[in-house]
């Protein structure tokens, strides 16, 4: 891969479509960074993509020091004009300098004419969503300082947006939010906040980003395709649970696509392309796992190479990690893979990326199973739509291990899902989970079992609301609504021993500080008494989170000694 050499882009190639906008490059970033993960979003929809330093890096919680897993990623989405013409459009992201069919800011009335105002990352931190609705649920009034990035957010009819941005919102639904009083704006002073899921309204993320990105803002110099008319909103998350390391090393990315085109898109496919880079990203070898939506990429042995060709990516030497790439709300239909050329910035050309979106190699063959799945004067050879979908452990499976294939050559893998027609109007979610897996007593196929073993309480924890019954970040607002068992605290202010008294009979209580931090926690009680001993914590406001035989509940404890 050459990685530290300028990209040439190939601007030769006249495109079909007429331009709604003559938007340049963007190029402002957000960086995630809430748990021990650190993910850099450019405002154009390219992700961890860097180029100098890598954007996506994992802290290695004994040492502190951070260790690169991904290279650069980005959407890819195709599709056929449902006409008399059945044009393919398609647009994709690889490297920012390898061209651009994406471009900041949202579709409005046809064009991208807001693409300047939009070039920029939103974020919020949960703790100063926690201290808003502290602050409000004491008696529904906002009486504190409001943290600047919650005035502006970019929640529909907010407002504080252009004191704050200095450019007016457009009226339509952009950054995601819990509307208190359903009115259909966002305001904070009503005790509105930013949320990372429409679905699940009372969750708080301990860092979140918010940008919005199109393909018609300029012509597709990427692939040089026809332009979609796709509006993607992209919300990226990120929870800091000190007792899940598996949530700890893992990052959400909603990506919600919006066909704002004028056309039906048949046969339609959105895919991420991953460029991935474990510590140095010469030995790196990548693999599917059909069942569980996930295409991943570990080392090739145990020993991570200490020199990189392309000078990029810090040696994780030994026990090297496992990278995993998981769709949580859509069914992977292709994984697929391509070599680049010397410029990095292959394939070139619509239909190529098409191709390689639905298991098809650039000239059109099939994927076949086994050996590099590349056969095309092989007529008995098994067309399949999933690259290397074996575990590595398995001596008899394929793999890139087991076939000791592609070594030294650093390939790109894609992963694609997607829908017979997505029309227009329609919005289609696609929801992410970037997962990091490492064990430092183990080896590097150890680390893919050890991968294996953990998506599916990352599946879990998406399923459930993103409760893991440890960190949940529920506690401070719903069930203070919504609870019908009547629960008392005495005394509350406290100096350190609380009463927790129920009409039910009490099953588990947990103390959250107001972090989302687990602070104390009772499993077995089994009466409907019991007592509780926060002495050791310093003042201020904690939540009591409690089950009990018929019912949840929250309360709000405030500790003085």
């Amino acid at each position: 891969m050459i990685k530290s050499k300028i990209f040439i882009i190939n601007l030769l190639v006249i495109p079909y479509f007429l331009i709604a906008q003559n938007c340049r490059q963007a190029t402002n970033t957000g960086l995630l960074d809430g748990n021990d993960i650190r993910a850099v979003f450019k405002s154009s929809g390219s992700f961890f993509d860097e180029q100098v330093v890598t954007g996506f890096e994992v802290k290695d919680p004994t040492t502190g020091n951070t260790s690169p897993a991904i290279f650069a990623g980005g959407l890819w989405l195709g599709g056929y004009s449902n006409d008399n013409t059945g044009t393919l459009r398609l647009a994709v992201q690889t490297y920012n300098n390898c061209g651009n069919d994406y471009f900041s800011g949202p579709i409005i009335n046809g064009n991208a004419s807001m693409c300047t105002e939009f070039d920029r990352v939103w974020g919020v931190k949960g703790a100063d969503v926690r201290a808003l609705i502290q602050d409000y649920t004491d008696n529904n009034v906002i009486n504190d300082p409001i943290a600047t990035s919650l005035l502006a957010w970019p929640g529909r009819g907010n407002p504080h947006f252009f004191n704050q941005n200095g450019f007016h919102l457009p009226n339509q639904d952009l950054a995601p939010f819990r509307d208190r009083n359903n009115d259909g704006i966002y305001n904070p002073m009503d005790g509105d906040y930013p949320i990372a899921d429409e679905q699940y309204l009372n969750v708080i993320a301990d860092d979140l980003l918010w940008l919005v990105y199109n393909d018609i803002g300029n012509l597709h110099t990427q692939s040089s395709g026809q332009s979609i008319g796709a509006e993607v909103q992209l919300t990226a998350y990120a929870f800091d649970c000190d007792f899940d390391p598996i949530l700890k090393q893992t990052i959400f990315v909603k990506q919600r696509i919006v066909n704002k085109g004028d056309f039906d898109l048949v046969n339609f496919k959105a895919a991420l392309w991953t460029d991935f880079n474990i510590g140095c990203g010469d030995d790196d070898y990548f693999g599917t796992i059909p069942n569980q939506n996930t295409v991943y990429a570990y080392n090739g042995d145990q020993m991570d190479d200490t020199s990189c060709t392309y000078g990029i990516g810090v040696s994780y030497v030994t026990s090297p990690s496992v990278q995993a790439l998981t769709f949580l709300n859509q069914t992977i239909t292709n994984s697929m893979y391509y070599f680049p050329n010397l410029s990095g910035c292959d394939p070139v050309g619509a239909i190529q990326e098409y191709n390689l979106m639905n298991s098809k190699f650039r000239n059109g063959t099939p994927l076949t199973y086994g050996k590099n799945g590349y056969a095309p004067n092989n007529v008995g050879a098994v067309p399949t739509s999933f690259i290397f979908p074996d575990n590595p452990n398995d001596t008899a499976g394929w793999s890139i291990y087991a076939d000791s294939l592609l070594n030294g050559e650093e390939a790109r893998p894609l992963m694609s899902t997607g829908k017979d027609t997505f029309r227009v109007g329609e919005q289609f979610d696609l929801v992410a989970a970037y997962s990091y897996h490492r064990n430092l007593d183990s080896n590097h196929l150890q680390n893919v079992n050890l991968m294996y073993r953990q998506l599916p309480m990352i599946q879990q924890y998406y399923n459930n609301g993103y409760d893991n019954n440890y960190c949940s970040r529920t506690v401070s607002v719903s069930k203070v609504e919504e609870q019908v068992v009547r629960v008392e605290l005495a005394p509350n202010p406290t100096t350190g021993i609380v009463q927790v008294k129920s009409d039910e009979v009490l099953k588990s209580i947990q103390v959250f500080n107001t972090l989302g931090q687990l602070v104390w926690n009772e499993n077995e009680i089994s009466q409907p008494t019991t007592w509780v001993d926060l002495s050791f914590l310093p003042n201020g406001i904690y939540w009591m989170y409690g089950r009990t035989t018929g019912d949840e509940f929250v309360e709000k404890i405030q500790l003085q000694q």
